[in-house]
């Protein structure tokens, strides 16, 4: 006889839920707090077009900020996936008023974050999905 196994139905994708917080505060919040999750940006002048936090999978994800500094500082960007550290990048030297962008392709569903720093002091948390 012919043994196979039943034919197996791919994971669903619906079972990563929205994030329940969409995003929080840290003790550099005042420098850096505005930022954003986004579908589509502008990437003149680094603000977002399509504001979101549910992603499909292989969609690139932006996160756009603006820096408000009081003296000179570093922003420091770190990407987490089912919290795990994905990716981290740190800005160059920043003196004035600044908006940035970073960007990251996820191609499968998870549970994301990204945290903003400034000098080494969290800003702000922004939490998102891929499903």
């Amino acid at each position: 006889g012919d043994g196979r196994p039943p034919n197996q139905q791919p994971a669903s994708v619906s079972n990563v839920p929205d994030p329940k917080v969409l995003t929080e505060s840290g003790p550099a919040s005042a420098v850096i707090f505005s930022a954003t999750t986004a579908s589509s940006i502008n990437p003149k002048v680094l603000i977002p077009i399509q504001p979101e936090h549910v992603f499909k999978p292989g969609q690139i994800v932006y996160v756009t900020y603006t820096v408000h500094p009081k003296g000179k500082g570093k922003v420091t960007v770190k990407w987490y996936t089912n919290n795990l550290l994905f990716h981290s990048y740190s800005s160059g030297t920043i003196t004035d008023i600044t908006n940035g962008s970073t960007q990251e392709p996820f191609p499968s569903p998870m549970e994301g974050k990204v945290e903003l720093y400034w000098n080494n002091q969290l800003a702000i948390r922004l939490y998102f999905v891929v499903r």
